[in-house]
């Protein structure tokens, strides 16, 4: 497996870790559930059913260094979506300036609370967790 794949599959299994941390899994017969997207024209991952009034769309994007130079393809491919989503991003890459410019468009076409690193979505899951059970 090359070192892009390996990097996929960290960050879409670090995802999924979170999820089990709060009980969530892929049992459909769960009221909050996910499944992932083996085949989607948006290239997102996951979808989170239940969570929020309506499912979401999981696109995540690991940029293990600065040397990395994949930032405005995610920006193109978000900008086209028309499904609901939420950007997770993780790695060191993300702290190169055009990768910080990449994040900026792209909390500007989901919206700021629809983009997470992995420690903000982990607050993001519990948040909603807690939001669903005070109602």
């Amino acid at each position: 497996m090359d070192k892009q794949s390996r990097n996929h599959h960290f960050i879409v299994k670090s995802v999924i870790d979170v999820l089990a941390r709060y009980n969530i899994d892929a049992d459909e017969n769960n009221e909050i559930y996910y499944s992932r997207l083996t085949k989607d024209k948006d290239c997102c991952h996951l979808i989170i059913h239940g969570l929020t009034f309506y499912p979401i769309k999981v696109k995540t994007a690991f940029a293990e260094s600065k040397m990395s130079n994949q930032a405005e393809g995610y920006v193109t491919k978000l900008n086209r979506m028309k499904d609901e989503v939420i950007f997770i991003y993780a790695g060191d890459g993300w702290r190169k300036q055009s990768y910080l410019w990449a994040l900026y468009d792209i909390n500007k076409i989901i919206g700021k609370d629809h983009v997470f690193n992995l420690k903000e979505f982990e607050d993001w899951v519990k948040a909603k967790l807690e939001e669903k059970e005070s109602r």
